[in-house]
């Protein structure tokens, strides 16, 4: 005898607001003939969906050098430091596809490094996201420092405020419970860490389904 066997979708689920942007303004610059058409870095981390622009004669490079002169270049939702569009506004037709709450921390990191804080940016140094945030901040006022680091053995710089900031897709607990730690620890810490809504939401939901499903599938790259 089959046992029956249910398949649940969390909710939400699938890409958010920001990554379907991005997906639009490259699907719209393909359907204008905007081409050669690059964009820098993975626009969304889907393997379906990158080969899928690829087949469509979309080119992903790493830097824009790699991009000839007069080529339309897409800056993906994970943003690009103000080096990149300097190096790249003067030969290409730039496409800012970044997503609006990245810029956000963007802005926030920025203003914080002229102010004189210690920007602590919790996040993974490789990803580009995090990249780009960096190089919003002058030389040596930035730390990245990630979510499942020992922060026992931190000590702040006297007399100057620290801003503590995330990228914008770590877990909602890590990012929380770092905040809270740190903040408890040191009274110059000012908490503007946080995850974007549709990181916690999704990450909610994937808890809820948890406790009703004896196996789950998470679709991605």
């Amino acid at each position: 005898m089959t046992q029956d066997r249910h398949l649940f979708l969390a909710e939400p689920h699938g890409f958010c607001n920001g990554v379907r942007r991005a997906l639009d303004m490259v699907e719209n610059a393909l359907a204008a003939g905007k081409s050669p058409l690059y964009v820098l870095h993975e626009i969304v981390h889907n393997n379906f969906v990158v080969q899928d622009l690829r087949a469509k004669g979309v080119l992903f490079v790493n830097d824009p050098d790699e991009v000839p002169d007069g080529a339309f270049l897409v800056v993906s939702a994970h943003g690009a430091s103000p080096a990149v569009y300097k190096k790249a506004s003067p030969r290409l037709h730039i496409i800012d596809a970044t997503c609006p709450l990245v810029r956000k921390v963007q802005l926030a990191a920025e203003a914080a490094s002229q102010n004189g804080e210690r920007v602590l940016l919790l996040g993974h140094a490789d990803h580009p996201e995090v990249a780009g945030i960096v190089g919003h901040c002058i030389p040596g006022t930035i730390d990245v420092l990630s979510p499942d680091t020992d922060w026992t053995d931190f000590v702040p710089e006297e007399n100057r405020g620290i801003c503590l900031l995330s990228q914008t897709t770590l877990n909602a607990d890590d990012v929380a419970a770092a905040g809270k730690l740190l903040a408890g620890k040191f009274s110059s810490v000012r908490n503007g860490a946080e995850v974007c809504y549709a990181t916690r939401d999704r990450q909610r939901a994937v808890r809820c389904l948890a406790k009703q499903v004896e196996y789950m599938f998470i679709l991605g790259s």
